[in-house]
């Protein structure tokens, strides 16, 4: 039984936590050089991402996110976590050169 409660509870926690934000240079409308952002747990981790990518500001291109529940249940018991997504795509502001 107490492997079954390792797996069944614990181990998805584990899953939960692991990346929560990645960024991906992208090619704009007109080929600008934009940046994608995927962020978990919220979308402020997201914002968090655009400040380190763009250190001399940016501009919000598009903005996106979703919330939901994962749950689990089985013969030992159940439990509920709150999940997010999120997708920022952020156009970097040139830096200031003296």
């Amino acid at each position: 039984m107490k492997k079954s409660f390792i797996f069944f509870f614990v181990a998805p926690l584990l899953l939960l936590g692991c990346s929560t934000t990645s960024a991906t240079r992208i090619s704009g409308a007109s080929g600008t050089p934009w940046v994608s952002i995927s962020c978990k747990r919220s979308h402020s981790r997201c914002y968090e991402r655009a400040g380190e990518e763009c250190p001399y500001g940016y501009s919000v291109i598009d903005s996106s996110g979703r919330s939901g529940q994962y749950t689990q249940v089985n013969q030992y018991g159940g439990y509920s976590i709150p999940i997010y997504h999120g997708e920022l795509i952020i156009e970097c502001k040139p830096g200031h050169t003296h």
